[in-house]
């Protein structure tokens, strides 16, 4: 497959030269949790993560190594049927009060990495 690919930026490489300093740490992942009070609609909430992935390209960069250069690429946007994962409310606060980021493959991987989680009430996060 032909891609365009481009340079990096300084800052971006700035942050890879990070990683290159700490490989194989999660010294450039960032967590967030958004928990809902309300009944959730999974599906209009998959959309919702869809659309936002489609409409920001930036969420599409994907890093190709090549001649031991670091290059980016826009990945094109495909659907995503993100999993929702049943659990408790006392389970998932021990899963976000022990949560660390793991380390990822940079390359050719998304960048990012979405959950949804639905409590017994139908609420979420």
């Amino acid at each position: 497959m032909e891609r365009n690919l481009y340079e990096l930026t300084n800052p971006q490489k700035s942050i890879l030269s990070i990683e290159q300093a700490y490989p194989e740490t999660n010294i450039n992942c960032i967590g967030g949790t958004v928990r809902i009070f309300e009944k959730v609609d999974f599906d209009l909430l998959k959309q919702a993560f869809n659309l936002t992935v489609k409409k920001n390209d930036g969420l599409r960069i994907r890093l190709l190594k090549k001649d031991d250069n670091t290059y980016q690429y826009f990945e094109a946007f495909e659907y995503e049927d993100y999993p929702v994962i049943n659990i408790t409310k006392k389970e998932f606060d021990e899963i976000v009060k022990n949560y660390i980021p793991k380390p990822f493959n940079i390359y050719e991987n998304k960048l990012f990495n979405f959950k949804l989680y639905k409590f017994e009430d139908g609420t979420g996060a």
